[in-house]
């Protein structure tokens, strides 16, 4: 059931800021392929400048699905 939640025990890090990073979202039924449902997309180096530099979340919305990833920088 949507909304999901999920927290990864091993934080993901990126360290190519100018690489696309994707969420894809499959549906999981019980005796038949997983189908694709969708994706979305992130580029961290969109979220590096302005006037909200390296904020704590950032929420995309692509293709009807919405994800917010919380984020922390390192130095």
């Amino acid at each position: 059931m949507l909304p999901f939640y999920w927290d990864m025990t091993t934080p993901f890090e990126i360290t190519d800021f100018n690489a696309f990073r994707y969420i894809e979202l499959f549906d999981y039924d019980f005796g038949v392929a997983d189908e694709d449902m969708s994706y979305v997309g992130f580029k961290m180096s969109n979220y590096t400048s302005g006037s909200n530099a390296y904020p704590s979340t950032v929420t995309n919305t692509q293709n009807g699905i919405t994800v917010t990833l919380n984020l922390t920088w390192l130095p």
